[in-house]
């Protein structure tokens, strides 16, 4: 699966980066963290979490987005620092949003 980054952040010897990329009709997200923050919690160097949505999925992530703040787009938000890919995984949980959440440690990219 050909992956576009979205974002890159790094802070206090943590880097987190964000992908997007489409497996089938699917859209896969992707956040690769790796650092101190990852070996505290996670306890391993590098760690990937994945959020896997539907087209149909997609859009009602974008209408709840759009709705509930100032962010446009799916985009917009991955690339703000103050959302990670659990905050998005979170949102579709409360708001009955399907997605399938994968996590893996040391081997980098999308498991969902």
């Amino acid at each position: 699966m050909e992956r576009l980054r979205v974002a890159g952040f790094e802070s206090a010897g943590d880097v987190r980066e964000v992908f997007v990329g489409l497996d089938g009709d699917d859209v896969v997200l992707c956040e690769e963290v790796s650092g101190p923050s990852a070996q505290v919690a996670f306890g391993e160097k590098n760690h990937v979490l994945s959020v896997r949505l539907t087209p149909e999925a997609v859009s009602e992530v974008v209408a709840e987005i759009g709705f509930a703040g100032p962010e446009g787009s799916l985009w917009d938000y991955l690339a703000d620092a103050r959302y990670d890919l659990t905050d998005l995984a979170c949102l579709c949980a409360g708001r009955g949003i399907p997605c399938t959440v994968g996590a893996s440690g040391e081997t980098r990219g999308p498991k969902a």
